[in-house]
């Protein structure tokens, strides 16, 4: 039999919280003076109280799954030193849901942890795996009476200690972010009694995101259970319509500070859709759901899957878009169904770049077909996935116009 593993078994969930706390201190402390301007600093601290809150351990225990097998074991004769003889034994496997961060399942809640427990703990599902003789089936009932009782009884203590870190993580936060501040100030302070003239560069402004995040990542099926054969997550069209809609939205804020994002790269504006789409979208009990991960820019990963990917890139002509597209293939899974291009253009002629782009996308070798789509500067299409020439994707490319300061 597969023997679970012993949870809650490292040391020690405390020192964890701390760490937590001084990885915070780190990352702020590698702010600039622009981000922590005055009118964006309580975007900045809701931000990293998103990003540093730890998701509690709920189990629901009412929904718990039993599944039995039949195994024949060898055993050691008793009775005879060096024979063994084979038994058919019964082998449970319990299975219950869970929400929360996985990791907590690691780290013990107490610094000397006397007993225990044991279960397998995958992505939203905790397996109790126990096995007996036919005669000896009594004692399963005992086992996971007691295991559980265990485990009950370290997520009561792990959520105890998280209640206490969150508590105080507000706090924590407000503390770094002044203690940033005022170190920056102290610097600029020395540097302007020397003579030097300390120019600041732009940065984007704040985002207004709705008061309530939207859910985007639809829950699993009812009658699916995680440690089965699990059907792969797909982004449904509403909400991938609604993140593209806040995307094409956002093209507002760009345009009406032309100041702003006229000198502005390419990865400071990846990272202001990053930070505005997640305070506008939550995924399924994470902090961040949209990430940049590897060498694609905006991606959403969920049960270990992608399951939506876009790329930004500067308008290039007609090359550039191209390799984009080679690029965002490149990327796609044969599972993947939907992505996402986002194109930044400073012409003055938009109007012109806009008018290229069909023909552009109809000239690759992988594309299928045009999708009608209602955004002004946006367009929808298919293109074959490179592997496999049955498989489709749909992708879809915003422009943007960055307008110069004198447009």
């Amino acid at each position: 039999m597969d023997r679970p593993d012993y949870i809650f078994a490292k040391p020690d969930l405390s020192r964890v919280l701390e760490a937590q706390e001084k990885n915070l201190r780190q990352e702020v402390a590698q702010y600039s003076a622009e981000s922590l301007g005055a009118e964006r600093f309580p975007v900045t601290e809701a931000a990293l109280i998103e990003k540093f809150t730890i998701a509690p351990l709920e189990v629901d225990w009412a929904q718990e799954s039993v599944r039995k097998e039949e195994v024949m074991e060898r055993r050691p004769d008793e009775f005879s030193r060096g024979r063994s003889f084979q038994r058919l034994e019964v082998v449970l496997r319990i299975t219950v849901p869970y929400r929360g961060d996985r990791q907590l399942f690691d780290f013990s809640p107490t610094s000397f942890p006397n007993m225990v427990p044991q279960a397998k703990v995958r992505e939203g599902e905790l397996e109790f795996v126990y096995q007996a003789a036919q005669n000896e089936l009594a004692r399963l009932r005992q086992e996971h009476d007691e295991n559980v009782g265990m485990v009950k009884g370290c997520i009561a203590k792990v959520n105890e200690l998280l209640a206490a870190y969150h508590d105080q993580l507000p706090a924590h936060v407000r503390q770094a972010l002044e203690s940033r501040k005022n170190q920056l100030n102290v610097v600029d302070t020395q540097l302007a009694d020397l003579g030097f003239n300390i120019r600041r560069h732009p940065v984007p402004p704040p985002v207004t995101v709705p008061v309530k995040r939207k859910q985007i990542i639809p829950p699993l099926p009812p009658a699916v259970r995680a440690g089965s054969t699990q059907p792969h997550r797909i982004l449904d069209d509403q909400a991938y319509d609604e993140i593209l809609k806040f995307l094409a939205d956002m093209s507002v804020a760009i345009e009406r500070n032309p100041s702003t994002f006229a000198d502005i790269r390419e990865e400071p504006l990846r990272d202001w859709f990053l930070v505005a789409l997640n305070g506008a979208f939550k995924g399924d009990a994470t902090g961040e759901t949209f990430n940049r991960e590897g060498k694609t820019d905006i991606s959403i990963r969920v049960d270990g899957n992608v399951i939506f990917i876009a790329e930004c890139k500067f308008w290039g002509g007609e090359k550039v878009l191209l390799e984009t597209i080679d690029q965002l293939l490149g990327y796609l899974t044969w599972r993947d169904s939907k992505a996402g291009i986002l194109i930044f253009s400073k012409n003055a002629g938009f109007t012109a770049v806009l008018a290229q782009i069909n023909d552009v996308v109809g000239r690759h070798p992988n594309f299928v077909r045009h999708l009608p789509y209602s955004a002004e500067t946006g367009f929808r299409f298919v293109l074959r996935n490179k592997s496999d020439t049955g498989r489709e994707h749909v992708v879809t490319l915003l422009a943007f116009h960055i307008p110069k300061t004198g447009d």
